[in-house]
């Protein structure tokens, strides 16, 4: 996995010349880095450290999440209280593409001072590459066209509701059987309706899925030692070569997809390794994903598939 700065840099490498100016504060959950946990005032100390040093340029690096209102809140804090800092010097990286306008709002929806540069960040995208190029000879296969064994291939981990509704859907029409399809769930006994933890989907489709609770879970290439396959690895190729596309249920589906209760976001188009990693693998995909989705990467240089998929979905806001 690539470092935030190499990340950085990847994804802007026209900052190159600005490497000796620039002092990166991590600001992400991270377990080994939390920032929502670290003292406002250590962290103050440390960027006046850092500028006293001639690192005149601070990025908080949040460029593999999307804006979470833990870290977001504490940034704009931290930005607002360091007065002797100039705006122009002070950045924010999260992975989604349209970072500043999505910033700017948030500043006029709570009254903030317009304090940062706010930057999307394509951390998984130099992620995935660089996983495909380690093993390039291995890992850098065209997509051959033959029957398949399977129809599709979807990988879900946590349990997210349109997630759940996909499963409930693939349960009913027999698509598990003839696809690759993996459900992990985010702990022990997530398929069943709690009071502290509702599935928040209906009662269809929460029946649905207890019908084959006896199979959960449904694991396609999560080992011990791979608890949280983001990497990309040789033996995930079967997956893309013996199927005809992918299906990727992305962190977000909509604006309107209610709150899965799993994890505080802010509702804001967000590119994770999901995205590319069929991209990575040259495989056929349909994002269940926030309107825009396929829009973002066009923008950003990648060729989509109409006319051969009917990709309007991607402009439809309504969940």
């Amino acid at each position: 996995m690539t470092g935030p700065e190499k990340c950085f840099y990847q994804s802007f490498p026209e900052l190159e010349n600005l490497r000796d100016k620039i002092h990166f504060v991590f600001a992400s959950t991270h377990k080994d880095h939390s920032f929502v946990f670290r003292d406002t005032i250590d962290v103050i100390n440390e960027i006046r450290t850092a500028r006293k040093n001639g690192k005149t340029k601070i990025v908080f690096f949040n460029g593999s999440e999307t804006f979470i209102p833990d870290i977001v809140y504490k940034t704009q804090r931290i930005a607002e209280l360091v007065t002797e800092i100039p705006r122009e010097d002070l950045f924010f990286t999260v992975g989604c593409p349209d970072a500043q306008s999505y910033y700017d709002k948030l500043c006029v929806q709570h009254g903030w001072k317009n304090r940062l540069n706010v930057i999307g960040c394509y951390h998984f995208e130099c992620t995935i590459k660089e996983y495909i190029l380690q093993r390039k000879d291995e890992l850098d296969v065209e997509y051959e066209i033959k029957p398949k064994e399977k129809l599709f291939v979807c990988f879900n981990k946590l349990h997210r509701r349109h997630r759940m509704e996909l499963l409930a859907e693939s349960i009913r029409n027999g698509w598990l059987e003839k696809s690759y399809f993996s459900f992990e769930g985010a702990y022990p006994d997530w398929y069943i309706n709690r009071n502290d933890r509702p599935l928040a989907i209906n009662k269809l489709d929460e029946e649905t899925i207890l019908s084959i609770k006896d199979r959960y879970p449904l694991r396609l290439n999560i080992t011990e030692d791979r608890t949280n396959p983001v990497d990309v690895r040789v033996e995930d190729l079967i997956y893309h070569q013996n199927s005809y596309f992918s299906i990727v249920t992305e962190t977000f589906m909509g604006p309107k997809h209610p709150h899965d209760n799993l994890l505080d976001y802010l509702p804001v188009l967000f590119l994770s390794e999901k995205i590319y990693k069929p991209i990575g693998l040259k495989h056929p995909f349909i994002a269940f994903a926030w309107p825009g989705t396929l829009k973002a990467l066009r923008e950003r240089g990648y060729k989509t598939f109409h006319p051969y998929i009917d990709e309007s979905y991607d402009e439809e806001e309504n969940y």
